[in-house]
């Protein structure tokens, strides 16, 4: 119930307030390290799997994929699906859970810029695609579906429920941070890269991305639907710490006296 919940987290809130130390101290401890590794690392994947090289060339990728329908009319088409998926994304995941919605879409988005890395790979060798044009386009509605079902709103949702509560405003403002350095070396560097490796080879190091993330997240990402903030503690290792000093005996010096 509403007020079973809010007992846990007035019972959390009072332990992490007898157990407060300094903010540096507070990262050293398990749950804080392993908290940044999954934080920084969805984040990380995130970008890196191609989400704003397909949102941002979305009008560049249709042109030269030579495709029939308008580029301005299917980047519209993207964007309207990214909004839907998103929405839906809202009513399942406390249904399905965070891990299952992580891989489910970073497996998904793997495939489609495989599929997208492929279809160029054929067109710069001079194979004839005029009768896959479609490719680009289903691809890329199939992969911001997919983002925007997992990739896309878990990362964020995942940094607010992983952080311990000592380190959990500055932990996010970290993972935020490097989630707009990771979404800015991507869009910079994008252009450069279909420059010396050809665009097919770009789509196909996102693919690598999207098979490192899949082992990521079954390795590394816990679940944590339905859990409390200690719980999902506990399941970063937070067992495996000293107790942290208190206020109450912080104060006894190294020979036991007060």
């Amino acid at each position: 119930t509403v007020d079973q919940e809010l007992s846990i987290m007035q019972d959390s809130l009072a332990k992490t307030e007898r157990e407060r130390v300094p903010l540096m101290e507070a990262f050293q401890t398990t749950p804080a390290k392993r908290g940044l590794f999954i934080g920084l690392g969805v984040m990380l994947l995130q970008q890196f799997s191609g989400c704003n090289a397909v949102i941002f060339y979305a009008t560049y990728i249709f042109k030269e994929s030579g495709s029939a329908m308008e580029p301005n009319m299917s980047t519209i088409i993207v964007g309207i699906m990214s909004v839907i998926a998103t929405y839906v994304s809202t009513l399942i995941v406390d249904r399905l859970g965070r891990k299952i919605l992580l891989l489910s879409s970073i497996i998904v988005m793997g495939i489609c810029t495989l599929f997208i890395g492929g279809f160029f790979f054929m067109k710069a060798n001079e194979y004839d695609v005029s009768s896959i044009g479609f490719i680009p386009l289903v691809s890329m509605c199939v992969f911001i579906v997919l983002f925007s079902l997992g990739f896309g709103p878990i990362p964020w949702m995942l940094i607010g429920e992983i952080f311990p509560a000592q380190i959990k405003g500055t932990a996010c403002s970290i993972a935020c941070m490097a989630n707009w350095f990771f979404a800015f070396i991507v869009t910079k560097f994008f252009s450069s890269l279909v420059s010396a490796i050809h665009i097919y080879n770009t789509f196909w190091l996102f693919t690598f991305f999207s098979v490192a993330g899949t082992f990521f997240v079954i390795c590394i990402v816990p679940e944590t639907k339905g859990k409390t903030m200690d719980e999902i503690q506990e399941i970063l290792g937070a067992g495996n710490d000293l107790t942290p000093p208190t206020h109450a005996n912080a104060s006894i010096d190294t020979k036991g006296k007060y």
